[in-house]
């Protein structure tokens, strides 16, 4: 058996689809699966969810919900909880992913840890399941330019005792440069331990007020992003396509609500699909 969605490491959230999963550096609700540091600041109760339609193969479709839950008792902030549940294929082959996290910004680094439990079912095997740990970072380097990393199954937690099988481990690192308000660049390096290494760079920007447009590339495999999303206060809706050449079209769409909107200091507004 082998963890499928986690080999390759799927990205999740239209936002991050849309700029090529180039998201190690984001500051947002679906950090919580692309680098839960990144949810450190989040200052708004926020749900959402997520779809995406692989390959037009309902096998490969996968769906999931994340929720971000800021701590605090004003005037002291202690991070943010966030918690999430994952799931790809069908009822013959299937994985589930159940996770929590804790994230906080201390001394203006954001530390995030995240425990999952993985499982993977296929029809007549059974299924198996174990524990994985996560950790990440995110350092604001100028007011402009963000920097994270990510360890995903730092444990190397196995998922089948044949062949001393394992969940992969893969590492990333990147960087997120905002020059304005309306226009973001990522770019972004990931290793699997046995694989690769893979080259990702996203861009994103305002088209007029509320409105995003979303584009990225990845290198190894050659893979084409876009996207596009609305946020106001309450509501965010994103949009993400991927163009692979051989195998064609992955459609994606994410819903999220903001539940309140009390502010506090230094915190971002970073809820965006």
């Amino acid at each position: 058996m082998l963890l499928l969605a986690a080999n390759d490491n799927f990205p999740m959230g239209a936002r991050a689809l849309g700029m090529g999963n180039a998201a190690v550096a984001n500051e947002d609700v679906w950090s919580h699966f692309n680098n839960v540091a990144g949810t450190a600041r989040l200052d708004k109760l926020h749900f959402s969810s997520f779809a995406e339609r692989r390959y037009n193969f309902s096998a490969f479709d996968r769906v999931a919900a994340v929720g971000a839950v800021p701590l605090s008792l004003t005037p002291v902030k202690y991070g943010c909880g966030s918690f999430a549940l994952h799931r790809l294929g069908n009822e013959y082959y299937n994985e589930t992913r159940l996770n929590a996290g804790y994230a906080h910004n201390i001394m203006g680094v954001n530390l995030g840890i995240q425990l999952e439990y993985a499982q993977v079912a296929i029809q007549e095997w059974g299924s198996k399941g174990n524990l994985i740990i996560n950790f990440g970072g995110q350092v604001q380097i100028t007011k402009h330019l963000r920097f994270g990393a990510h360890i995903y199954n730092i444990s190397q937690a196995k998922i089948a005792v044949y062949e001393d099988e394992r969940v992969p481990t893969i590492m990333k690192a990147g960087l997120s440069y905002s020059p304005s308000k309306s226009l973001m660049l990522n770019c972004e390096v990931e290793k699997d331990i046995e694989k690769q290494t893979r080259f990702k760079a996203g861009v994103e920007y305002v088209l007029i007020e509320k409105i995003f447009l979303r584009t990225g590339i990845n290198v190894n495999p050659e893979k084409y992003f876009f996207g596009m999303g609305f946020t106001n206060k309450q509501l965010s809706i994103g949009y993400a396509v991927t163009v692979h050449q051989q195998l064609g079209l992955c459609h994606a769409l994410g819903l999220g609500f903001t539940f309140h909107s009390r502010k506090l200091p230094q915190a971002t507004s970073a809820a965006k699909e």
